[in-house]
């Protein structure tokens, strides 16, 4: 997978998940960016030996994760879809606890 970059990109991907949710975007702001680090476990077929130096491939593979947090207002549209998004999340690294939705009275 490969990060969304750029505000504008990063807003419209917000647009896509909350159509899918059951909700629509009132109002959204980007507040923070972050990257940082981490490691996966290889799959069986990704592990062997490093083409250039023949040496057996470590067991994990480093990643970099994009973090965005959107603050803002949103509109429930369709509330079991949106209790869907809301428990089980909204972005693919759910497993990294990204796509999570915070919510708070407005």
């Amino acid at each position: 997978r490969v990060g969304v970059h750029g505000e504008e990109n990063q807003l419209n991907w917000l647009l896509r998940k909350a159509d899918a949710g059951g909700f629509e975007i009132v109002e959204a702001r980007i507040s923070e960016k972050q990257t940082g680090r981490g490691r996966k476990p290889r799959k069986d077929k990704e592990s062997g030996k490093d083409k250039e130096s023949g040496k057996k491939e470590k067991p994990w593979r480093d990643i970099t994760f994009l973090s965005v947090t959107f603050d803002g207002l949103l509109r429930i549209t369709d509330a079991d879809a949106f209790i869907q998004a809301f428990t089980r999340g909204i972005g693919p690294a759910k497993g990294f606890g990204f796509g999570l939705i915070s919510l708070a009275r407005a």
